[in-house]
């Protein structure tokens, strides 16, 4: 049970420590990428700041002068794309590597051919009247690499630190769950010491009741009474049972070794115990489906919960209705469904019917003489043989318990 804590415990760190690696990773990424596309368009707007001089207008158009000074000057190796266009936007001269031959006023970034380049532009005037344009290219392979090169490296990198957070927590969960597990232990000892404890007094005062009991019967004085209170015992006495048994199934390998077993063997033994009960209710109970299906488990724990199961069927469905068990199996698990014809359950109950002394209905479960343990009983024997439970429910209609129990396959 708490190795299963751990892992949970493990696990929503891991998937925290993912949420908090991946998010400023991310946004690591972006301003990265932020900061050298401003270091580009910067290094672009400072080119076309230095290359006003170079330009001269001739019978209305744009032209370089002076170009062989500035051929010098400028390395051979540049990446800038320089590109001179006339008013209407054709191109006139472009210099050092090809860029994208067109004019482009608005977009900053734009690709063509799988090569990308961050653009600006400025128009040329000569007595405040547009004669052509100055366009200045850069490509972004350099930014788009860098960028590419710390996403990986993250990458590379996130399996490693959240494994090692992962394992971190699934250790540090053991010492966080030190105290947890003490009172969940002290108290299951407490639940099981009081039980066998109260036991005594309880035997005391059913042998006093059945003493009283022979006195008084031949007077025929004080039967109801008698009765009241002989119903009182009985349901205590259940009560300390089901106390003693749900503080012994959940205490981690205390149920002993386990068999391998048939479970519709086991459904037909539980079935036939609680036919003549079924009869005089005037109930309908039948096993409607069987499925071949061995699993690793206690009998005598299998037994009860599918008993408590039926008996909650039984104590919920009134006469002239039906309760039906069918099984059903994939390849790792079976299922055993219990569907009765009853009164329902309420939607807002569902969720706590599992619950230690929940009833959804009081006065039909203390009349029936139910104690409040049986589906907590039944859940913590299906968690203690690697199962669960589902119930679904409609009120005027009906239930549905289907559990789940791993299929032996050694």
């Amino acid at each position: 049970m708490f190795s299963n804590v751990r892992w949970r415990i493990a696990l929503w760190f891991v998937g925290l420590s993912t949420a908090a690696y991946v998010i400023p990773t991310l946004l690591a990424l972006f301003l990265f990428y932020s900061n050298l596309t401003a270091a580009i368009d910067s290094e672009l707007n400072g080119f076309i700041a230095s290359f006003g001089h170079a330009i001269n207008v001739e019978n209305g158009k744009p032209v370089l002068r002076d170009w062989a000074r500035i051929v010098q000057t400028t390395p051979a190796h540049s990446l800038v794309t320089y590109q001179l266009f006339d008013k209407d936007g054709h191109i006139l001269e472009t210099h050092f590597p090809t860029g994208i031959p067109t004019l482009f006023k608005d977009a900053q970034e734009v690709s063509e051919n799988g090569v990308t380049m961050r653009t600006r532009m400025t128009p040329l005037k000569e007595k405040d009247k547009i004669v052509g344009y100055l366009q200045v290219q850069l490509p972004t392979k350099a930014r788009d690499e860098a960028v590419d090169q710390l996403a990986l490296v993250t990458a590379m990198f996130a399996p490693v630190v959240l494994l090692g957070l992962g394992w971190s927590s699934y250790l540090v969960s053991e010492k966080a769950t030190v105290q947890i597990r003490r009172s969940l232990d002290l108290l299951r000892q407490f639940i099981a010491d009081a039980s066998h404890e109260l036991n005594t007094p309880l035997s005391v005062v059913q042998a006093a009741h059945e003493s009283l009991l022979r006195l008084v019967e031949p007077t025929g004085l004080g039967s109801a009474e008698l009765e009241a209170s002989e119903s009182a015992l009985e349901r205590m006495e259940k009560m300390l049972e089901d106390l003693t048994l749900l503080a012994t199934m959940e205490t981690p390998d205390a149920a002993g070794t386990t068999e391998r077993l048939d479970l519709t063997a086991v459904l037909h033994g539980v079935i036939n115990e609680f036919r003549p009960k079924f009869e005089q209710k005037e109930v309908q109970l039948a096993l409607a489906t069987e499925v071949t299906a061995p699993v690793d488990g206690h009998r005598t724990a299998l037994e009860r919960l599918f008993a408590n199961l039926i008996e909650n069927a039984f104590r919920y469905t009134d006469s002239g209705g039906s309760v039906k068990v069918s099984t059903g199996k994939d390849s790792h698990y079976v299922s055993v469904s219990i569907i009765d014809s009853g009164i329902g359950i309420p939607n807002e109950s569902l969720p706590k019917i599992f619950d230690r002394f929940y009833r959804v209905d009081e006065s039909r479960s203390r009349a029936s003489g139910g104690s409040g343990l049986g589906l907590s009983i039944a859940i913590a024997i299906a968690h203690s043989h690697g199962g669960d439970i589902e119930a679904h429910s409609e009120l005027g209609k009906g239930s549905t318990f289907k559990v789940t129990l791993p299929i032996d396959t050694t």
